[in-house]
This record gives structure tokens, C-alpha cells and sequence, in this order.
């Protein structure tokens, strides 16, 4: 991970470590070191991956974006301000690093 740090430790135990998963690298990482996988893609080829890589048994966590709000207009406009990272899948999301690249890719997938 080029940006990850870790700032302080918790008291306690530490949270279980969650580790997304999109293809083979990611789902080896997951099943040897990750206490769950996550997948935003419901493929059963990710969860088939990090099973043989040593997850079988680890909880795993489907990712679904959603925004609820009593005006359906303000979860509309929240929805597409904190969730456009959704539009294009995990090939949009991997490949574009800059909001801006985002931005114009998510623009470019409704129009």
C-alpha cells in the first residue's frame, strides 16, 4: 500500500485486519494475512481465490454503497458525492488515483 500508516495502537486488542479483494495478488495477500476479506464485486471466483490462499473459514463482507436520508433528494446528492468510486466497477476504481480523473470518469459513465 503506497499510503497507508499507522498511527497509533489501539488499548485493546486490535481490530480484526479486513483486506479488499479484486483479483489473484489481492486474494493471495487476503487469505495469508487478512482476518476477513471484503469484496465489492459478488464473484464467487474472489471468495473460491482467497479460500485456496488460506481463508477458508475467515468471515468475508460483501461491500454494497448506499445513502439513506427522509428527503430522497439529499440521499440522491449525497449518494453521488461520497459513492462515486462506484460507477465503473473495480477497473475504474483500481486504474484512476486523482478525484478529478474520478470525477470525469463517473460523468462520463451516466452520460
Amino acid at each position: 500500500m503506497e499510503n497507508a500508516r499507522l498511527w497509533d495502537l489501539p488499548d485493546a486488542a486490535p481490530p480484526p485486519i479486513c483486506v479488499a479483494v479484486a483479483g489473484d495478488r489481492s486474494c493471495e495477500l487476503a487469505g495469508r494475512l487478512a482476518d476477513l476479506v471484503v469484496v465489492g464485486d459478488p464473484q464467487q471466483e474472489l471468495i473460491s481465490a482467497f479460500d485456496c490462499h488460506g481463508g477458508t473459514g475467515k468471515p468475508g463482507v460483501g461491500q454494497l454503497p448506499i445513502c439513506h436520508d427522509t428527503d430522497r433528494d439529499a440521499a440522491i446528492t449525497r449518494a453521488h458525492d461520497r459513492f462515486r468510486w462506484c460507477c465503473g466497477g473495480w477497473p475504474v476504481i483500481h486504474a484512476i488515483r486523482q478525484r478529478f480523473l474520478v470525477e470525469t470518469a463517473c460523468l462520463n459513465a451516466v452520460s
